[in-house]
């Protein structure tokens, strides 16, 4: 049978190859499996090795979020979804289009310390969420805050008068006053609830361009193309076992019926791969918040939904039992993929980010 397999347009090819390969021998799926005991920790060795090889400098714009600087972000997320590394890579991208938004120089502690793998998490309030600030110290409860038992700052909004107050929590000595609460998920992906006593936070900057819903979106991005390359990875095991596995003579993936379940996995998630990389662009081209950046990203995520469900669905199927059995590498990922999902905003508020900007006039109807 020919074999699907999904492709991405990239200037530097050379680069994904070396990047991938990098990736695949720092996280090979035992480190997933590790990575699951470890109550919501990333694994430090993989870490360390993407700040040695000077990988994690693809997610650090560093002087401007430009249009080159963000291909490398996607390039950089799609690949560690398609390993699965437990690194955290999506709150990383977070923080530095942060910093890049702030127009910091390479020169500056907070970006020194960026590029050598210093690891900030958004910790944003959501409704039901309290927080609230008194004489520079916060207080109250977060929910859903990635990576926070790695992280050595935790970057809070704060909203008064109409603008975005960023502040800083630091983690790295004392933590008093701070608890954590690891939150089991379906890919036991490092989520907390955040419980802050009084705890002394610093103002960093107070900037219109990385509001809350700025920090959301690109988190949406970030998730999207992560799911891009999960899907990579489950079509490429499902293709190879379809090779492989006999019935009545045959490969199942001779099989015509088979055919079309995998041609609709590389359908969705060749898609997204686009889609996603197109987001990258108009991110970097025109600003997260720019009209055209919010459709692109609306889109990917609209997609990113529906085509890592039917990855799974589909998976799943072919591989039958032995695809939900632990002995075997593929729930590593399709865990993964539904958790991602269930991640990203909900349908109806994409929906309405595409109709403003593609259709004005129906929404203004």
């Amino acid at each position: 049978m020919t074999k699907p397999s999904i492709a991405v347009a990239l200037d530097e090819p050379e680069i994904r190859e070396a990047l991938r390969g990098a990736i695949e021998q720092l996280a090979p799926p035992s480190t997933l499996r590790d990575a699951e005991g470890e109550g919501g920790r990333a694994n430090t060795g993989v870490w360390d090795e993407l700040r040695r090889g000077s990988w994690l400098s693809l997610a650090a714009p560093v002087g401007g979020a430009d249009a080159e600087a963000l291909l490398g972000l996607h390039l950089l997320l799609v690949e560690n979804g398609y390993a699965g590394a437990p690194a955290p890579i999506t709150t990383f991208a977070e923080t530095a289009y942060f910093v890049a938004a702030s127009a910091r120089s390479e020169d500056d502690p907070v970006v020194a310390g960026l590029l050598d793998g210093a690891l900030w998490t958004a910790c944003i309030p959501r409704p039901g969420d309290d927080l609230r600030l008194a004489d520079g110290r916060l207080s109250g409860t977060v929910h859903l805050v990635a990576h926070a038992a790695d992280a050595q700052r935790l970057i809070v909004p704060w909203q008064q008068d109409g603008r975005t107050t960023w502040r800083a929590v630091d983690l790295s000595g004392s933590r008093d006053g701070v608890e954590l609460r690891f939150l089991p998920t379906m890919s036991q992906q490092p989520l907390f609830t955040v419980t802050l006593d009084a705890v002394e936070s610093e103002h960093i900057c107070a900037l219109d361009d990385v509001s809350v819903d700025s920090v959301l979106r690109l988190r949406a991005f970030s998730e999207s193309a992560t799911i891009a390359g999960l899907i990579w990875r489950v079509l490429d095991m499902t293709v190879e076992h379809a090779g492989t596995r006999f019935q009545f003579g045959r490969a199942i993936g001779s099989f015509q019926a088979v055919q079309h379940k995998l041609a609709n996995v590389t359908i969705g998630g060749q898609a997204l791969m686009h889609l996603s990389r197109e987001a990258a662009l108009m991110i970097g081209e025109h600003g997260i918040g720019d009209p055209a950046a919010v459709a692109a990203v609306a889109e990917a995520v609209n997609l990113a939904r529906r085509a890592a469900n039917l990855a799974a669905q589909e998976a799943h199927q072919i591989w039958a039992g032995s695809g939900v059995s632990l002995e075997f590498d593929l729930q590593l990922f399709t865990r993964r993929l539904k958790s991602a999902a269930y991640r990203l905003p909900e349908p109806d508020d994409v929906a309405g980010d595409i109709l403003s900007v593609r259709f004005p006039t129906t929404v203004n109807n």
